[in-house]
């Protein structure tokens, strides 16, 4: 099947704002990096460099390229993970040996991995890069924190799937944790060290919300193709639930999605650094504009 091209989000580049157009303009650059860090990793499936380093550079448009290309290759790794489960390149007893070796990583911040592993290798090398980048803001327990949301999110949805559909979870409980295992809130809590800032409460929430409004986007796009291949989607779950159509459960969710699109804007308060307040609203943004065309997994540039 073939998939959709960029042009879906011209206008959103389009109207970018200066300073965003001027990350743009590092586009090319960033790309060169991050496809030197892929050579070698075959677990990392480069079709997706061009959407994610577009993400990266919405997170941090005035970082360094180096630095976002960090963001980026965090992101391959994510979806890597996402593949080995998705695919079951591994069992799920794997998966989970894999999760606690990765908690390792962060916390020895990437001093300890087997470079026989490409898994923990690519992490080892993303881990250093960012303690490296920013060692004064760098919050390892934190960090390793989302990590491990990030891996039992992702273990969940496989136990899942091993069951489905014979048994089915809610709506709720499938959105309380794909929230963490979509990647956004790991990835956020990587790019606010590198925007030179620390962690409050109002960022938390803002992260939790913009993780299932990323999420619930996601599954809107991608319901159609997960419903035909078997496979669990939050949105025909919840039509399952009420016992109503597909397209009034896609009412429902994006009603969901601009919910908590607005509950990320009000977290946010005068106290959050302007930079980080930006990283997180503009990543929301980009999100609902990518995946309202855009299906990730069919994702193709030709």
């Amino acid at each position: 099947m073939r998939g959709n091209s960029m042009s879906d989000v011209s206008d959103f580049l389009e109207k970018a704002p200066p300073r965003l157009k001027a990350g743009l303009a590092k586009r090319e650059a960033v790309t060169t990096e991050v496809e030197q860090w892929c050579q070698g990793r075959e677990i990392i499936r480069t079709k997706r460099i061009p959407p994610l380093v577009l993400n990266g550079i919405i997170m941090l448009p005035e970082n360094t390229i180096h630095e976002i290309a960090l963001i980026v290759e965090l992101y391959l790794w994510i979806f890597a993970i996402d593949d080995a489960s998705d695919e079951k390149w591994v069992s799920l007893d794997e998966f989970v040996t894999l999760k606690d070796k990765f908690l390792s990583i962060g916390q020895a911040l990437g001093a300890r991995g087997h470079d026989d592993d490409p898994f923990e290798a690519a992490l080892v090398s993303i881990v250093r890069g960012m303690v490296d980048a920013v060692p004064d803001y760098w919050e390892r327990d934190l960090w390793t924190m989302h990590l491990e949301r990030l891996m039992h999110g992702m273990a969940q949805e496989y136990r899942w799937a091993l069951d489905y559909p014979d048994k089915t979870p809610s709506f709720e409980a499938l959105l309380a944790e794909t929230r963490w295992s979509v990647g956004f809130p790991i990835s956020a809590y990587s790019a606010i060290p590198l925007l030179r800032a620390k962690d409050s409460g109002e960022i938390a929430r803002a992260v939790e919300a913009s993780g299932v409004a990323i999420r619930l986007c996601n599954d809107i796009k991608s319901m159609h193709r997960e419903i035909d291949e078997g496979t669990i989607n939050s949105v025909a779950l919840w039509a399952a639930e009420k016992n109503v159509s597909t397209a009034v459960a896609r009412e429902y969710v994006l009603g969901r999605i601009a919910a908590a699109a607005q509950t990320a804007q009000a977290a946010l308060t005068g106290q959050t650094p302007i930079p980080v307040r930006r990283m997180i609203l503009d990543t929301v943004h980009f999100s609902r504009v990518f995946y309202a065309e855009t299906d990730y997994h069919l994702f193709e540039i030709y």
